[in-house]
């Protein structure tokens, strides 16, 4: 069974109260976590925040893609033991693409165990559980303030 839908709303991603549909045309399946961390990586971009949770020794960030290496604002670590590699990225219209890229190069279910999303002061997404393996709980993305139309 598919489990799809043509249009999302996102709120809060572009101001306090204002809310945005998204319609691409195209189903999502949020059983489908690179598809849907890029959907909602495109639509949260523009002052967004990403944080990164795992084995990051394969993505290859550039500095001014990177804000910081530790937690910032919403964005905290969630796993206290073992200690893992943490970073939070610039989310913005050009910087999507290429982050998007070192994520699935490095194995969203294999070496990145968080993800996380917050715009505009509010946690879009997150914490996004990415590997069962690494995780004691199942993999089902949280997202606070996305909701199926």
């Amino acid at each position: 069974m598919n489990v799809g839908y043509t249009s999302l709303e996102v709120s809060n991603c572009f101001g306090v109260g204002s809310k945005r549909e998204i319609n691409t045309g195209q189903p999502v399946n949020v059983r489908d976590k690179e598809a849907l961390l890029r959907r909602l990586m495109d639509e949260c971009a523009g002052g967004g925040r990403l944080s990164l949770e795992g084995d990051l020794s394969k993505c290859r960030f550039t500095e001014d893609q990177v804000l910081a290496r530790q937690e910032l604002g919403l964005l905290k670590r969630n796993t206290l033991w073992p200690k893992l590699d943490f970073i939070v990225l610039r989310l913005e219209p050009d910087t999507v693409a290429p982050i998007f890229k070192q994520i699935v190069a490095a194995g969203l279910s294999r070496a990145i165990v968080h993800v996380q999303i917050e715009h505009g002061g509010t946690l879009q997404l997150g914490p996004m559980i990415t590997s069962i393996s690494n995780a004691s709980s199942p993999a089902q993305p949280s997202m606070s303030s996305c909701s199926p139309i």
